[in-house]
């Protein structure tokens, strides 16, 4: 999915990794990151972004309901580097929508019509 935003020919490198300090709730049926206590963390992958173009493709993607806050990222992988600065697409739309729960690509794909693959 991410090699069909950014207009990329190789499926994306990612790498696993954790950041501190935030939540991570549901807005519909999409994933929704929101602060949460300082000792927290948040579980999943990482994409370095290559360009600003690509940035901008993200952002856009993301709609105005969310917004890139700067975040230490900590590599779960045991390669260097062990930890980044990065950033982290904030939900900021009205947190009365929000709900617990865990988003599942897999399905989330299957419903859209698309593989998972």
């Amino acid at each position: 999915m991410l090699a069909d935003i950014l207009g990329l020919k190789e499926k994306p490198e990612m790498r696993p990794a954790k950041i501190r300090g935030y939540a991570r709730k549901l807005w519909g049926q999409y994933p929704a990151m929101q602060d949460g206590p300082q000792d927290a963390q948040v579980s999943g992958s990482v994409y370095h972004v290559q360009s600003v173009a690509h940035a901008k493709r993200l952002a856009q993607y993301e709609t105005n309901n969310y917004r890139a806050k700067p975040c230490l990222i900590q590599y779960t992988d045991g390669k260097e580097p062990a930890e980044d600065s990065g950033h982290v697409f904030m939900f900021v739309g009205n947190p009365r929508d929000l709900k617990d729960g865990e988003f599942d690509l897999g399905k989330w794909l299957k419903r859209m019509g698309r593989s998972s693959a």
